[in-house]
């Protein structure tokens, strides 16, 4: 697509863009369009795509000397799947980080346990509590904010359970992510 073609689109697109965008939009498009028309090389001939880019734009010949570097590999179904399972775990990491203390708290008891029940993870709690908070301003929590941080660890992907709240049974989706803390000996 053309540079004008594509302001074509962008005014059909939204009737409030006014005549000095478009040109604005053109005239960027356009500079962009003659100062790099890189197109991935066909296999074995990497200079040609350097060639292509790198005329008199600094920043397209980097462009191109990354991508001349690599190896042209054909994406497979497997590494899609694989990709994606990765980018779940990465995303349940930084769930994780980014939760409070409390939170914190109940996974690491349910990752060391692998499965467990209410009463269970509650006995946990109270036996650990007052080691893992001792100096520190924040304070335990009882029962009822337990279970609201766990279904805050359910929404995020942590944690999962069933079976009705009093005999529900805890479990953590994916045991490779780690705990951010140390639970004490006790647990």
């Amino acid at each position: 697509m053309t540079a004008t073609g594509l302001i074509r689109v962008i005014s059909n697109s939204s009737a409030a863009v006014s005549a000095s965008s478009q040109t604005f939009l053109s005239a960027g498009l356009d500079r962009v369009t003659r100062r790099c028309r890189f197109v991935i090389p066909a296999r074995g001939d990497r200079r040609r795509g350097r060639r292509r880019c790198s005329r008199g734009d600094p920043v397209a010949a980097g462009r191109s000397r990354t991508c001349s570097g690599t190896q042209n590999r054909r994406i497979r179904d497997r590494d899609i799947d694989d990709a994606y399972e990765r980018a779940k775990h990465e995303i349940r990491k930084l769930n994780l980080s980014s939760l409070l203390w409390h939170h914190q708290v109940l996974y690491a008891i349910i990752h060391e346990a692998g499965e467990l029940s209410g009463e269970e993870l509650h006995d946990c709690y109270d036996a650990v509590a007052d080691q893992i908070y001792a100096g520190s301003p924040v304070q335990p929590l009882g029962r009822r904010a337990r279970r609201d941080k766990i279904q805050k660890l359910n929404a995020y992907d942590l944690v999962d359970y069933d079976e009705p709240t009093r005999d529900r049974l805890y479990w953590v989706i994916d045991e490779n992510v780690e705990p951010k803390i140390e639970l004490p000996a006790a647990v």
